[in-house]
């Protein structure tokens, strides 16, 4: 009679309890992309406890500045990469992305379109291939720095040139 009710409590445990909590981030997810949600909300989740509920308040282009910041110093890299790639985030959430532990932050940094020239330069010479090749690629990356890679040395300097060609109006 006894192994019932710990059947029934093993069964909660290992299945009900992991279905209620991936609904829960459903819909808190379904919160923060709602356009009516306050900040008060946004500020709440977060801290949330699960990333992928805190990446979905980066990635919201209505968050604000302050909460960016907090997160720009998430332990998770994914939150950290979301916060690069929102357009509304301010340079003080920017800035320590810079020298990221994740490489996938600093490639988020280098891709996002709306990075300040002054912060790209900061990423020419990246330790990783990746940044700084989708340096290269981004069209806010000034010219004169695209120039200045396009007559170095560098690996990308024949791709630099390539963008250079392709940015310069024609003569």
């Amino acid at each position: 009679m006894r192994k019932l009710p710990l059947l029934l409590f093993f069964l909660n445990i290992c299945i009900f309890m992991p279905v209620q909590a991936a609904e829960d981030m459903d819909e808190k997810i379904r919160a923060i992309n709602r356009p009516s949600t306050s900040s008060e909300v946004l500020k709440q989740y977060s801290t949330d406890d699960n990333w992928e509920v805190r990446k979905a308040v980066a990635s919201r282009q209505t968050t604000p500045g302050h909460l960016l910041i907090k997160l720009a110093s998430d332990p998770e890299y994914k939150v950290r990469a979301a916060v690069a790639h929102n357009l509304r985030a301010p340079r003080k959430a920017l800035l320590p992305l810079i020298n990221d532990s994740s490489s996938d932050v600093r490639l988020a940094l280098a891709h996002c379109g709306y990075t300040p020239p002054d912060i790209l330069e900061k990423l020419v010479n990246d330790p990783n291939e990746g940044v700084r090749k989708q340096l290269i690629l981004n069209p806010n990356l000034s010219m004169r720095t695209l120039r200045d890679i396009a007559e170095g040395k560098s690996e990308h300097a024949t791709a630099a040139s390539m963008m250079l060609k392709k940015r310069e109006p024609e003569e």
